[in-house]
């Protein structure tokens, strides 16, 4: 751990106590040493894991107004799949596989940042490092979830710059990296992907499919509880998001920058920023509902 992660731990412990408080409204949040839980009342909304993760941290659990959880952790198939995280390869290294030629993204300090009867949310120090123990890139993840009664919406933004001696690092990846999202095993095999587009995008590998377009839902009308998940891309991102989806197999959602085609350069003084956003609703909601959420949460970005 380098200096500056050392010294942010330290100032973590001093404050963590400080950070369980009411807010005035129903929202609150609990930290404690290994998460953060945003609830409504008693009712959870978010659970974000940040410390015991070899690898990555992540949003271990994403909850409905109803309090239904759709997310998955380290399934048996796919270890490395962390519910909501996200990960590309950095300088060649991949952070998404969780292997012993991969890099790991290492938790420096959480900050509080929002609290109120509306939003609640916090900003995350996060070094990311090579196998050789070499920083490469220094993230600042600020993850805010916001309280709408017909759904719940999380909003994740990951600001990235070089770290201390690198004038460049090389960004690339597979066809499914970046923002992923891995649903429950019930949500498995019944659902159906609808885009802002219309359209079922691109075969890429088997079932695997690849659609640009403004946001994507995934949709399960099956089970002893109906659910529609959507994620959303925000216009200013360095490129729209292609998103990548699978049913079959297992199902996966993810937002990717298509890296596997287009690697780039993030360079000292010039950082990459990148916001999208997650609603979940109890039921099946049409999209032109989904569509009227995208443009209230882009309303609500532009106005900050």
């Amino acid at each position: 751990m380098n200096k500056t992660c050392v010294f942010l731990s330290i100032l973590l412990l001093l404050v963590i106590g400080s950070m369980n408080v009411m807010a005035d409204g129903s929202l609150r949040v609990i930290t404690d040493e290994k998460q953060i839980t945003v609830l409504d009342g008693q009712r959870p909304m978010m659970i974000y894991k940040y410390d015991q993760v070899p690898f990555k941290p992540y949003v271990k659990e994403l909850f409905t107004p109803q309090g239904f959880n759709i997310l998955r952790d380290a399934p048996s198939d796919h270890l490395h799949h962390h519910s909501l995280m996200f990960a590309f390869s950095v300088e060649g290294a991949s952070f998404w596989e969780e292997t012993d030629k991969g890099g790991k993204q290492v938790h420096c300090s959480i900050n509080q940042t929002l609290f109120n009867d509306q939003t609640a949310g916090f900003s995350e120090f996060l070094t990311w490092k090579l196998p050789s123990d070499q920083a490469v890139l220094d993230e600042l993840r600020t993850v805010t979830v916001h309280k709408s009664k017909p759904y719940t919406l999380l909003t994740w933004q990951s600001q990235f710059k070089t770290a201390a001696g690198k004038s460049s690092v090389d960004i690339s990846g597979s066809h499914y990296y970046g923002l992923g999202m891995r649903f429950l095993e019930s949500m498995d095999k019944v659902g159906k992907f609808t885009n802002s587009e219309g359209t079922e995008g691109k075969i890429f590998r088997g079932e695997e499919r690849l659609a640009p377009a403004k946001w994507c839902s995934y949709t399960v009308d099956s089970g002893d509880h109906p659910v529609t998940v959507v994620m959303f891309d925000s216009p200013d991102n360095y490129r729209q998001a292609t998103w990548f989806n699978m049913v079959n197999s297992f199902a996966y959602l993810s937002a990717t920058m298509l890296y596997h085609e287009k690697p780039f350069k993030i360079t000292e003084g010039n950082p990459l920023n990148l916001t999208y956003g997650v609603a979940v609703w109890d039921g099946v909601i049409k999209p032109d509902v989904i569509g009227a959420a995208y443009q209230s949460w882009i309303d609500n970005l532009k106005s900050k």
